[in-house]
């Protein structure tokens, strides 16, 4: 499953599976006083050592090469690997170089807050939450789009006809004609 189909909650043992998981982790994380940088350091060194214990057996046999990644996959995906790369290269020259003056002022106070928000807040308190609203923000999506839509859309369509016909009824500076 992918990402948008697990923050849509399109299968809800699995989504719901995905948030216990990641709540879990986080809570552990917050009582246990650790950091995500110090459990991402201890994980890679576990699948290490797991990896060489593991590797001791099979050190003298000859082993046939593997392709662990179909040569396909990274032809059809480089081309737009490299469009993104570009286009994030070029926005990143455009702030840097206040190019777009409107973007950089937006990142610099992108960027302020969030310094601001972050001595108030424990990185893994903020990831929490962040978290929360993605699979939050995904089932709400969902619900209105499929029961509060359906409800809501005969009224504003009636709202936005007589927006229009009110609009309409303004006189226009085109239809006063001249008169000498």
């Amino acid at each position: 499953m992918d990402l948008k189909g697990l923050v849509t909650w399109k299968n809800k043992v699995t989504s719901s599976c995905a948030l216990f998981a990641l709540n879990l982790l986080l809570v552990l994380l917050t009582f246990g006083g650790c950091s995500l940088l110090t459990i991402a350091a201890w994980l890679t060194m576990t699948f290490i050592m797991i990896g060489f214990v593991l590797g001791l057996d099979v050190q003298g046999a000859e082993e046939p090469k593997y392709e662990y990644v179909d040569k396909n996959t990274i032809k059809d995906n480089l081309d737009y690997l490299y469009d993104v790369t570009n286009d994030a290269a070029g926005t990143a020259r455009e702030v840097l170089l206040w190019k777009n003056w409107m973007l950089s002022l937006k990142v610099l106070v992108g960027a302020f807050v969030a310094q601001y928000i972050g001595r108030f807040f424990n990185t893994s308190f903020l990831i929490f939450i962040g978290i929360w609203l993605l699979f939050l923000g995904g089932f709400l999506l969902d619900f209105v789009q499929t029961k509060v839509w359906p409800e809501v859309k005969p009224h504003y369509d009636t709202a936005i006809t007589q927006v229009k016909d009110a609009y309409n009824k303004i006189p226009r500076l085109s239809d006063v004609k001249k008169t000498d």
